[in-house]
């Protein structure tokens, strides 16, 4: 006759605790990395969808197994403490690693097929990324092309993660990891309705703003912060009505006249509609620089080379006649 099996653990060998010594565990490490990230539990939550008990719980235990405090709550979430500086360091680069090791695992897998991916923003892709395509996919029909559309924070999160082979960002970092090249200079103008107080103006200045109610976008990184430093080395503190990360939305706020908005120039170029709105310069002039970046330590194969010139030639084929051209579109004050 069969005897039943215990179903209690098998107590771990020496052996075990041996081999398993100063690892930490892998579910800690990634609840540690996306709290310190997004800077609170309750977007931790949401973003892993899993609850925020359980998430405070292991990241106690992980705390405990390096013997530190890395995290301190305040009023608008929590904070990296001097060791859970060093911890995020050391976890954003394990997640690149992780993410990569899936990549790669992924690829030898399945039936060998050269492909290349890139990040950008929705503006990006909606202005650049057709011809970009058009070119790529006749020079290179039998290479699989993954485009991921996003907000600059997402974009930059995912070629961090080596997620993606290259993408699109707006902020010459400073990290050793990223090679950037530059592939334009978009001016940042000021975007009212006709029957704004301020649509007769040739020039706008960072004190004409002070009072007005701005619609900025949402998301820290990007544009947003390109604005808030403009705004702060003129010493002037602005702070907008409505913040949105959808170019969509925002063209329809500001049919509002009581409302405005700061956007690249050939964005509004291109979606404005002329008859509404009104594109006014900013003095001292503003600007965003783009670049196309890629992680320096990840080999950049003959398809992602080819993306890349190809990205590099449909940004100049819409910039530059655009610029030569500086008539139609959104009526400008110059």
């Amino acid at each position: 006759m069969a005897t039943n099996k215990s179903s209690t653990p098998r107590p771990r060998s020496n052996l075990t605790s041996l081999a398993t010594r100063n690892l930490v565990d892998s579910r800690r490490l990634i609840y540690f990395y996306h709290v310190a990230r997004l800077g609170s539990f309750s977007l931790a939550e949401t973003y892993l969808d899993i609850a925020q008990s359980a998430i405070t719980r292991q990241i106690q235990q992980f705390e405990a197994e390096m013997g530190a405090e890395l995290l301190r709550r305040n009023g608008r979430g929590v904070e990296l403490t001097t060791a859970g500086k060093v911890a995020y360091a050391h976890a954003e680069k394990l997640m690149a690693e992780m993410a990569l090791m899936q990549l790669d695992v992924e690829a030898a897998v399945r039936k060998p097929v050269s492909f290349v991916s890139i990040a950008a923003s929705t503006s990006f892709m909606t202005l650049y990324m057709p011809e970009a395509v058009r070119q790529f996919t006749q020079s290179h029909p039998q290479v699989r092309l993954q485009a991921f559309e996003g907000s600059s924070g997402r974009v930059y999160d995912m070629l961090i993660a080596g997620e993606v082979d290259m993408a699109v960002v707006l902020h010459a970092t400073n990290s050793k990891k990223l090679k950037l090249r530059k592939l334009t200079v978009d001016p940042l103008v000021l975007l009212v309705h006709k029957d704004h107080p301020l649509s007769s103006r040739k020039r706008i200045t960072p004190d004409d703003l002070a009072g007005l109610k701005l619609v900025l976008p949402a998301s820290p990184f990007g544009s947003r912060l390109i604005i808030e430093q403009y705004f702060a080395q003129a010493g002037v503190r602005v702070e907008p009505v409505l913040e949105l990360d959808s170019l969509a939305l925002t063209l329809s706020a500001i049919r509002n006249p009581e409302l405005c908005t700061i956007l690249p120039d050939l964005v509004l170029r291109a979606f404005a509609d002329p008859e509404e709105l009104v594109m006014i310069p900013l003095m001292p002039a503003l600007a965003r620089t783009v670049y196309l970046a890629h992680l320096r330590d990840r080999a950049i194969s003959a398809p992602a080379r080819a993306l890349m010139a190809a990205l590099a030639a449909a940004v100049s084929a819409a910039v530059l006649p655009d610029r030569a051209r500086r008539r139609g579109g959104v009526r400008r004050l110059d």
